[in-house]
This record gives structure tokens, C-alpha cells and sequence, in this order.
């Protein structure tokens, strides 16, 4: 029942105040606004508004706000990790090993404090693990792939960093499959989760711009424009106060020994496994490129990250498990 508090709290009270005006003023779904006063009424456009929204609507039963804010993105997290830890255990048919390798996946100090949050990072995060589980299924039908890339899309709605799974699912199905018929179906399916997520930034864009609102812009700070001194005060930050607050240091270690097994014995995965791994490993590499100066304040952005840990990890016992 807690206001936003702590660490990045005026972001958190910037997503909070898009379910209070949602529930005030009772706006648009497509007129989302703020309490920051830069644009006219506050009008203002970031993250698919979804969870915001919905959000209001329970609070119009008599509900608590805040807690219903809480409750959603917190109620996403889990699901997501419950389902990848499904994913897990139906492919390895061990539970110890998948319930500690997803523990060990979501076991960031980071996670645990951003579950129970205002900000949508961990939502994207949860409906990103939920579409593994549809996507990582080994006999999956049409059906598994439309779920799976309707909830990368909604990651990506909510967080547009998160389109770097969604883009790699993408690259792994695309590479993977001989042409077939149903092959054409899916990529319909994966055009048009492309189109959508696109369309729906392309309005943030347009939207704000109309209301002369400059305050939501997901900026990116490419390295390759940073002087060595910021690089080395962010590089600092990282390796000495972030680090442990990522990972554990058990946590760590068992990460760079399974990416060492998994790059051994890479021939041993199917074809989708290593094009999944090899594309979410890359797209998350411009991600770090693009916006590593953010990393150096901003503890969240690492979370964007924790789902090609998790792919990381999924490879890791396909290895151990299923080859000699």
C-alpha cells in the first residue's frame, strides 16, 4: 500500500500517475496523461497503457491504486516464472534442476526489488518469459507460435528494448524452418506483431509530438558517442557497485561456465536453439552498445538482459541432459 518510493521513485510515480489520470479523469485509452505539467493537461504517451488502464478500471470497484499497480505487474512476473520454469521441467523432466536453474535466472537483486514495483520494466519482463515458454516448445503448433509472439509483442509495447527477443525469435524460426505452408503462416503472424509494436511507438511518437511533450523519449547514448571518461566512470559503476546487485557472485560464475558449454558444445543444440541464442545474444549486445552510459544510474535496464540468461540456461541443460 506503499506510495512510489526509493530508488528511481519519480519514474515510478510518472507510471503511477498514467492509472490515476486513467482513473480521475476517466480518459481515452488512446489519451494517456500525466501529472508532469510540460505538455498541456499532462498529456503525455510511453508504454502501452494496458496495465495502467485495467489498473483504473478494478480501482473504479473500491479497490486501492496502488496496490492494484503493484499487484498487476507483480502478478505477470510470477506467472512468466512459473510458466519458464514449466518450460523447463517438461523439457528436462528434472524438477530440481529446473526450479534452481529458473531461481538462479530470476535471483537478481534488481528483480526482487523492481517485482513488487510501480515501473512496467518487470511486466515486460514476466509477458517476455511467458512467450518463452509458448516459443521454446518443442513441438509447437500454430497456435504456440501466435501466443508466443502476441506476448513478445506485448514485452515490446510495454518496453520497446524488449523487441530484441521478439526479433530473435524471429531470426531463429526464419533460419531454422525449410518452406513449407505453414511457414507462411507464421511469418504472417510475426509481420504482423511487427507492424503492431511498430504502429504503437509510431503513435507515442506522433502523440507526444502533437502535445509538444519531450519528457517521455527513450534515448539511446551509443558508446561510440561517449568520451573515454564517461565510459570508464560507467565501466567503474558496473564492475563495483552494480555487479553484485545483478547477479550473485555463485550466480555469475555458474552464468560464464554454462556460456563456456554451451559455445563447446554448441553442434549439440538443435538449429532454433543455437539461432535463438546467437540473436538474443547479439541484439542484446547493441542493446548494452546503445545504451551502456544508462547503465551507469539506471539498475533496471539490466533486466532487459535476464531473458537471454534464462535462453542461456534452457541451452545449457538441453546439452547436459539430453547428450552424451
Amino acid at each position: 500500500n506503499r506510495p512510489p518510493d526509493g530508488i528511481h521513485f519519480i519514474r515510478q510515480s510518472d507510471s503511477f500517475a498514467f492509472l490515476l489520470n486513467y482513473y480521475f479523469f476517466d480518459n481515452s485509452f488512446w489519451a494517456p496523461e500525466n501529472f508532469n505539467l510540460l505538455s498541456p493537461e499532462g498529456k503525455a504517451a510511453s508504454e502501452f497503457p494496458l496495465l495502467y488502464y485495467l489498473g483504473a478500471v478494478l480501482a473504479k470497484t473500491g479497490l486501492n491504486p496502488r496496490v492494484i499497480l503493484r499487484v498487476l505487474h507483480t502478478s505477470v512476473f510470477l506467472i512468466g516464472s512459473q510458466l519458464f520454469f514449466m518450460r523447463l521441467y517438461r523439457t528436462t523432466s528434472h524438477f530440481f534442476i529446473s526450479a534452481a536453474l529458473t531461481l538462479l535466472t530470476i535471483g537478481s537483486t534488481i528483480i526482487v526489488y523492481y517485482s513488487n514495483n510501480f515501473l512496467p520494466d518487470i511486466a515486460a519482463l514476466g509477458f517476455t518469459f511467458t512467450a518463452l515458454y509458448y516459443f521454446l516448445k518443442p513441438d509447437k503448433q500454430n497456435s504456440d507460435f501466435l501466443w508466443a509472439f502476441a506476448l513478445f509483442g506485448l514485452a515490446s509495447l510495454i518496453k520497446i528494448t524488449y523487441a530484441i527477443y521478439p526479433l530473435a525469435a524471429a531470426g531463429s524460426f526464419l533460419f531454422s524452418q525449410k518452406s513449407t505452408p505453414g511457414k507462411f503462416k507464421k511469418a504472417g503472424i510475426i509481420a504482423a506483431t511487427f507492424i503492431i509494436i511498430g504502429s504503437w511507438w509510431a503513435y507515442v511518437h506522433f502523440y507526444n509530438e502533437a502535445v509538444q511533450n519531450t519528457y517521455f523519449f527513450n534515448r539511446s547514448i551509443p558508446i561510440w558517442k561517449t568520451n573515454l571518461v564517461d565510459i570508464q566512470r560507467t565501466s567503474d559503476l558496473i564492475l563495483n557497485y552494480w555487479r553484485n546487485s545483478y547477479y550473485p557472485e555463485t550466480t555469475q560464475w555458474l552464468i560464464i561456465a554454462s556460456f563456456l558449454v554451451v559455445i563447446f558444445k554448441l553442434k549439440k543444440l538443435s538449429l532454433e536453439s543455437r539461432n535463438l541464442l546467437l540473436f538474443s545474444s547479439l541484439g542484446c549486445i547493441a542493446y548494452i552498445l546503445l545504451f551502456y552510459m544508462k547503465f551507469a544510474d539506471h539498475d533496471y535496464y539490466f533486466m532487459v538482459l535476464v531473458p537471454l540468461i534464462g535462453i542461456l540456461f534452457a541451452n545449457f541443460t538441453e546439452i547436459i541432459l539430453h547428450y552424451k
